[in-house]
């Protein structure tokens, strides 16, 4: 919240945006190691992150940046390389959960601002393009497909977490079978991916209505003071950048574990175990804080 006295002088770095996301959105994939399936994190002295967390902070920084005008081609051509750029990456790194938050970001954030179809339609088929190899090429994201068709298929191997989950939350019924008094170790990655479910099973699904309620609320909330702001577009994309990027981890997170979209691995906003998810959260969050005090206007 202390960085960035005037938002004018904020957005010309689009270029050190640019660079810092290309380089993190890559770091895994060179120099990462693989855990639980996934080449997503870094391990420095002895502590681990995960390098696209932040990666997602530049990119809604750059983008931000480059269409506050949007009318430099180069721009928009430098925008598109950056997302397939990402994309690739993140795919090979089977980071499927923010490949899939970087599609939605850039193509919600330039229609927000142009409302024109033309850069989404590149996006879309580039995405169909990239999916479908991702399909056939990597096992890993075919079980997560054939879990979420068919849940049942395999229930001692590939399919297990998805009715655990199930069977968690279902015993919790509405109020829950009290604090402490779940069996969280039936529960696979209970304090990340399925952190709701364990909620859920011990606090109820009235706890769990209420989670949801929350976010949606910050959601609107949001929204409604970024259309009200009086500052320059750059401002309020900002915001709605990172209003988006929350709303969309939470929305994928949530609809994984209920079964109603594949199963991806990422973290439910403020409440899954995660130090990299976290800190990016909160520094998403210290600027949304610091434009709304309007010392960035």
């Amino acid at each position: 919240m202390f960085f960035g006295r005037n938002i004018h002088e904020f957005v010309r770095f689009k270029w050190i945006y640019f660079f810092l996301s290309l380089v993190l959105m890559s770091l895994s994939f060179l120099f990462g190691e693989y855990i639980n399936g996934s080449k997503n994190w870094i391990s420095f002295f002895g502590i681990t992150f995960q390098p696209s967390e932040f990666g997602k902070i530049f990119v809604i920084l750059y983008l931000s940046s480059i269409l506050r005008n949007n009318r430099d081609k180069i721009d928009k051509y430098m925008a598109i390389f950056l997302i397939l750029f990402s994309l690739i990456f993140l795919i090979l790194q089977k980071d499927l959960g923010t490949a899939i938050i970087i599609i939605f970001l850039s193509m919600l954030m330039y229609y927000i601002r142009t409302s024109k179809y033309k850069f989404l339609l590149i996006i879309i088929i580039a995405t169909l393009i990239l999916g479908v190899l991702a399909y056939i090429n990597f096992p890993h994201v075919r079980v997560r497909i054939h879990a979420w068709l068919n849940p049942e298929s395999d229930p001692n191997f590939t399919t297990y977490q998805v009715l655990q989950g199930f069977f968690a939350m279902g015993s919790g019924g509405f109020l829950g079978r009290g604090l402490y008094r779940g069996n969280l170790e039936l529960i696979p990655v209970n304090y990340t991916d399925y952190i709701f479910v364990s909620i859920v099973e011990e606090l109820g699904i009235f706890t769990g209505i209420l989670i949801t309620l929350l976010y949606f609320l910050f959601f609107i909330k949001v929204m409604k003071n970024s259309m009200k702001m009086k500052a320059k577009d750059e401002s309020k994309l900002l915001m709605v950048g990172f209003n988006i990027i929350i709303a969309l981890q939470t929305t994928i997170i949530l609809g994984g574990v209920l079964n109603l979209i594949p199963l991806t691995g990422i973290t439910l906003p403020f409440i899954s175990y995660g130090g990299s998810s976290i800190i990016s959260m909160f520094i998403m969050f210290g600027i949304m804080q610091k434009l709304l005090e309007g010392d960035f206007l």
